[in-house]
């Protein structure tokens, strides 16, 4: 992934160093600067020192000062608006020297998924003493809230990933968004990386401030009262610290304090960094019907405790026995929690398993019905299990609920959960549609076709073409058009399926046939075997056609689509630019009854495959809108960074 910078300046009433900042950003770098005006009374005048045509400088402006928090959230939905990748943010006081800027875009273009900052250096003889206070006490509360140590946690000189921020949704719009941006993007599992840099600290009376003491302290700490009451109730990714906390939670329910464990339970959370529910969890081996137990075997035991008879008049032995419960219940809650575990499968995380529902016995009844009733008796018994998915897929419904968000912004919760319930119904009558069309000889659609004849007049010409598609609509039934015009049946499709990429005749014949060249590659390092598979064909002058919406290789683009940044695979524009073939965008949807629509757009000559996934993005984009219940990639296209894009290993296809 190549990413696209843009530097951010907010400002707010810095006139005598804001034009020298931007005239340096300008100069000094060859990225796209925006100056956001947080209200500067007067209005900011750049232009009088930077030329007016210089179209690398775009100013935004608020009426009034809404604070930097604010002026950096307008610069985001800007950036992602243009297609930038990430946010250069540097402050408007010339605190942040610009020629320090390679430094931060190196270490974001080897980690394009971190957030960079910019560790300044704290030693020059101007840095005021409040600052270094200041950076210590909120590194701590950072560790506090997230676990893990950051160096500088109130540097303003950052790096943003976009597509981390793009879906947070922000409390605070002041100083203490910086603040809130860190520790969400932590909690979301962004890697932070640190770059050591030099800051300029003028003079204490040619210093700028206009962060209030007073008020500003105010808004930080409610903010980290409420960060960490969250962190508290958030469970932690370690199996350990899990554990830990539900067995200190069970030696605090067997001690004989009832009534007081869940105050206790809070300050040992509080103290120890544990999460609070897991601990609360574990106080409950005390629930009521527990208390008269504990009571009677403490009391039957403690009087065979050898100790002197005052001491036992004190109900020493008693207490002493309390202990001893507790700690036995803090060993064996930890060896059971621990086990369990340790017994969870902790595989990575992916943006596609590859898994369908409805196990043999659902889908075989419905295959049945097709036979017995045909498409009308199917679609109407599918009907009755549409509420079983929606209840009981809850990933899939939260992927939609993302999408509809991002198709129509204006709906409210409950208008999205029923274009989620019309989704799923539009999905199974595809698949119906698929299963029937599987058992019968004829072509049972109608398809309607446009753009079609650069595809027909490749075929015929024996030329190499790649189609790229996506999983969206019904590309294989809308594609029997390409069988019954001129001959134009002999091209091949390759899918992309949960263990990883395959190669599949995709033609009218029977099924055994097609398994017949059906390749499975297993491992992203394997498909290097499969890319020089495609470029045989394409030189033997076969189209071939790949899917570009389920990233599973590494070479991946984030082109803005449907308003955010989504991740795409490029593997069928780096194909079609190696092998100097054309590509082409093509689609099938179900349209109206028994109708199917294939969609072909004119074929583009690859020279840089971003410039191929935004035509691509925008081909799809625009059938989407037509057609919007019939996206059916069922996981977090907005929100997933895949994980093959994260490896450190080299792409079976060469890079630009």
């Amino acid at each position: 992934m190549k990413p696209r910078f843009c530097i951010v300046i907010p400002t707010y009433n810095n006139p005598k160093s804001i034009a020298n900042v931007v005239a340096d950003c300008l100069s000094q770098t060859a990225y796209p600067v925006v100056v956001v005006d947080d209200g500067s009374d007067p209005a900011v005048e750049i232009l009088s020192t930077t030329p007016e045509t210089n179209s690398r400088l775009t100013i935004l402006r608020h009426e009034k000062n809404l604070g930097k928090g604010a002026a950096l959230q307008l610069a985001f939905s800007t950036a992602i608006d243009r297609g930038f990748t990430h946010v250069i943010a540097i402050d408007g006081d010339g605190q942040h020297l610009v020629h320090e800027v390679p430094k931060l875009v190196m270490e974001a273009t080897r980690h394009p998924w971190s957030l960079i900052i910019g560790e300044r250096s704290l030693h020059g003889e101007h840095v005021p003493e409040i600052s270094r206070f200041g950076r210590k006490f909120s590194n701590f509360w950072v560790k506090f809230e997230t676990s893990k140590p950051v160096k500088d946690s109130q540097s303003g000189f950052r790096v943003y990933p976009l597509f981390q921020v793009q879906n947070l949704k922000f409390w605070t719009k002041r100083f203490d968004f910086e603040i809130e941006v860190l520790i969400r993007l932590m909690w979301k599992g962004v890697d932070v990386r640190e770059v050591p840099i030099d800051v300029h600290y003028p003079p204490p009376h040619e210093r700028v401030s206009h962060f209030d003491k007073l008020w500003d302290n105010v808004r930080i700490s409610f903010l980290n009262a409420a960060l960490v009451t969250i962190s508290l109730l958030r469970v932690p990714e370690s199996p350990f610290k899990i554990s830990l906390a539900v067995a200190i939670g069970a030696a605090i329910g067997t001690y004989p304090v009832f009534g007081f464990h869940s105050i206790i339970a809070a300050g040992v959370a509080l103290a120890f960094r544990l999460n609070f529910i897991a601990l609360v969890l574990g106080t409950q081996v005390s629930v009521p019907p527990m208390i008269p137990l504990i009571f009677y075997l403490i009391h039957k035991i403690s009087p065979q405790v050898p100790l002197p008879h005052h001491w036992m008049r004190l109900g020493t032995a008693f207490f002493l026995l309390s202990i001893v419960f507790s700690v036995s219940a803090f060993i064996v809650t930890f060896a059971i929690t621990w086990g369990i575990q340790r017994e969870k499968k902790q595989k990575p995380k992916s943006a596609w398993s590859g898994k369908t529902r409805g196990g043999k016995l659902g889908n075989g009844f419905m295959k049945l019905m097709l036979k017995i009733g045909g498409l009308p008796l199917a679609y109407f018994l599918v009907t009755f299990a549409i509420p079983y998915f929606f209840v009981f897929a809850p990933k899939a419904r939260s992927a939609l609920d993302q999408y509809w968000r991002n198709v129509d912004p204006d709906l409210n919760f409950g208008q999205r959960q029923w274009m989620i319930l019309m989704h799923f119904y539009k999905f199974a009558q595809v698949l119906l549609d698929r299963a029937y069309q599987e058992h019968q000889t004829e072509r049972q659609f109608q398809i309607n076709s446009s753009g079609i004849e650069p595809i027909l007049d490749a075929v015929n010409a024996k030329k190499g073409l790649v189609m790229i598609t996506a999983h969206a609509g019904a590309w294989d039934l809308a594609s029997f058009v390409l069988r019954t015009k001129n001959g134009a049946h002999d091209f091949r499709m390759v899918k992309f399926e949960a263990e990883g990429l395959t190669y599949d005749k995709a033609s009218g014949k029977s099924k055994s046939e097609q398994d017949h060249h059906l390749v499975h590659q297993d491992k992203p390092s394997e498909q290097g075997t499969l890319i020089f598979q495609i470029r045989s064909l394409l030189q033997a002058g076969m189209p071939v056609g790949l899917m570009g919406d389920r990233p599973v290789s590494y070479q991946v683009e984030l082109v803005k689509f449907m308003g955010k940044l989504a991740v795409w695979d490029t593997t069928a524009m780096r194909v079609a630019k190696i092998c100097k073939v054309p590509l082409i965008s093509t689609f099938g949807f179900k349209g109206e009854g028994n109708q199917y629509d294939f969609y072909a757009y004119p074929p583009i000559e690859v020279t840089e495959p971003y410039e191929a996934a935004v035509a691509y993005c925008a081909h799809l984009e625009t059938l989407l809108r037509k057609y919007p219940d019939q996206w059916f990639n069922f996981f977090p296209f907005w929100s997933t960074v895949p994980r093959e894009a994260t490896l450190a290993t080299n792409s079976p296809i060469p890079p630009n």
